[in-house]
């Protein structure tokens, strides 16, 4: 289970593919739009807390002051210093529907 509020992630026995998909929402939150993918072949349950300075949308201001925030680091740089993990930039295919046309259904 994962939970988190303005600068902390708590997780307990999570697989690292839900972490990669917390990872995605907060870059997606902080203004980056990229598809964070689980390549780590870590398997398993893990339980941890990570602490971060909050952000608002688009990376903006945190979203409640708070009195550590400014010691605290970003949600990336606490993955990598905290949890030992990075997120890498790759090019990779990714499945994407495309619709051609759409037309209004017939009345039967």
């Amino acid at each position: 289970m994962l939970q988190s509020g303005a600068g902390q992630l708590n997780a307990s026995g999570v697989t690292m593919g839900s972490l990669a998909s917390m990872a995605m929402n907060m870059a997606s939150y902080t203004g980056v739009d990229r598809i964070v993918l689980d390549r780590s072949d870590l398997t398993g349950n893990y339980w941890f807390q990570l602490r971060f300075r909050p952000v608002g949308r688009g990376g903006t201001a945190p979203v409640a002051p708070n009195a550590d925030a400014p010691q605290l680091p970003d949600f990336f740089t606490a993955l990598r210093e905290e949890l030992g993990l990075t997120l890498d930039p790759q090019s990779a295919p990714v499945e994407v529907l495309v619709i051609d046309e759409i037309e209004r259904p017939t009345p039967d």
